[in-house]
């Protein structure tokens, strides 16, 4: 059965057209930058590009220069500085008074001092070891006797904790341990 003639026709239309060559596209940016407008206007965008960049390196430099200058002034400077290591709660048996349970609540700071540069490292030192320097200070808190604890200077414990921190971190910047708050009290074991 032969085929109607309107899609023999058509057959042959799409036989022609897939055998016609494809027209040539050319993307735009080709058609603006082959223009001797869109040449120069390349050219001026591309300037405009390596001027700003330039610039940018420029201002930059001048921000890393004046920012040296500056931690060079405060690294000069003499600077004393507080560390935190937090606040404590010891139980013991009390030494002056049998049958009585010693509360001690404290709050430990360390002082340093130093120029900048090592007053940074010794900062990052104590909060990497925080959890030990805490240990240490808890453990002489602990072994003190009850004369230590009643001195209302906290000397020996001081120098104490003090040489054991630096022992730990070893430190000379550490120079000083203060005691916020020290409190300590005295509870019967038995009601």
């Amino acid at each position: 059965m032969p085929l109607p003639e309107d899609t023999i026709r058509s057959l042959e239309r799409l036989k022609s057209i897939r055998e016609a060559p494809a027209p040539q596209v050319i993307p735009l940016w080709k058609k603006v930058l082959l223009k001797a407008d869109g040449m120069f206007l390349f050219l001026l965008i591309l300037c405009f590009c390596s001027l700003s960049v330039a610039l940018n390196s420029m201002v930059n430099d001048q921000d890393q220069e004046l920012g040296l200058i500056k931690e060079e002034e405060k690294a000069k400077e003499y600077n004393d500085v507080e560390i935190n290591l937090g606040n404590f709660e010891a139980l013991r048996n009390s030494l002056g008074k049998p049958g009585f349970l010693s509360i001690i609540e404290y709050k430990v700071t360390l002082s340093a001092d130093g120029n900048l540069s090592r007053l940074i490292r010794s900062r990052r030192l104590i909060g990497e070891k925080k959890n030990r320097l805490r240990s240490v200070v808890e453990v002489v808190i602990n072994n003190a006797t009850s004369e230590e604890l009643e001195d209302p200077e906290l000397t020996s414990i001081k120098s104490s904790i003090l040489k054991k921190l630096q022992d730990v971190v070893g430190l000379d910047e550490v120079t000083e341990v203060m005691f916020p708050r020290f409190g300590m009290f005295d509870i019967p074991l038995q009601p």
